[in-house]
């Protein structure tokens, strides 16, 4: 089975790996109920996950796209919701949105597709190629066009997105858990010895890393059980 697409992140943990709360993870890709005044309604699922109980990397990815959408340029979520029925509807499934031709701007939804950037948002309309592509910046792409490796976002104690890019999450190193990508360490490994009371000093020699790269690992593990 093609790692990219492997079960492999609870809800939880893929929330924490994007930077969203776990009940937004579910309702993305659960569905959620609501209250009316005429009784209890359901909202659909956005996103299918690859299994029941666990997303994958790919899913992973999706998240992220989902989540620059709506926290980086404020597009409403049912204008969200909008354009990723029609892919749906377009392509049959919503794999392009790991795909290097998936581009945003603050407008629309925008799909390039041979050569010609579609506004989802706009029910199919062509619009013109000055697109915002900052969020998607985080993700490396394989020779196949789709997503390979994710670099998250942490944030500072005031909220603000810190863009350093030495933790990676990548399917095919340490089963997909956030590593330091020069090396592949795992975070949590580093965290723990950290937490052991080792100084930052002895990791950095220890495994041959930069002290901001222990630093960010540290950093990762402390905003993941946040």
């Amino acid at each position: 089975m093609e790692p990219r697409t492997m079960p492999a992140y609870s809800l939880t943990d893929a929330a924490r790996c994007i930077g969203a709360h776990p009940a937004t993870l579910r309702s993305w890709f659960k569905g959620r109920s609501y209250p009316t005044k005429d009784g209890p309604r359901r909202s659909p699922n956005l996103l299918v996950p690859a299994a029941s109980d666990a997303l994958s990397f790919q899913n992973l990815i999706q998240a992220h796209v989902v989540q620059g959408i709506r926290k980086r340029y404020h597009i409403p979520m049912h204008r969200v919701r909008d354009a990723l029925k029609y892919l749906t509807e377009s392509v049959g499934n919503l794999d392009l949105l790991a795909s290097e031709k998936f581009y945003h701007d603050t407008e629309h939804l925008l799909l390039k597709v041979e050569n010609r950037l579609i506004s989802l948002s706009e029910r199919g309309q062509t619009v013109s190629e000055t697109v915002l592509q900052q969020y998607l910046h985080r993700i490396d792409y394989g020779k196949d066009g789709f997503a390979s490796r994710l670099h998250p976002f942490l944030y500072t104690a005031t909220g603000q997105l810190y863009e350093p890019s030495h933790i990676m999450i990548d399917p095919m190193i340490a089963f997909g858990k956030p590593c330091i990508e020069r090396l592949g360490v795992k975070t949590d490994i580093i965290a723990e010895r950290f937490l052991a009371g080792e100084p930052i000093e002895d990791l950095t020699a220890d495994y041959g890393a930069k002290t901001e790269e222990i630093q960010e690992a540290i950093r990762w593990s402390a905003r993941k059980a946040a």
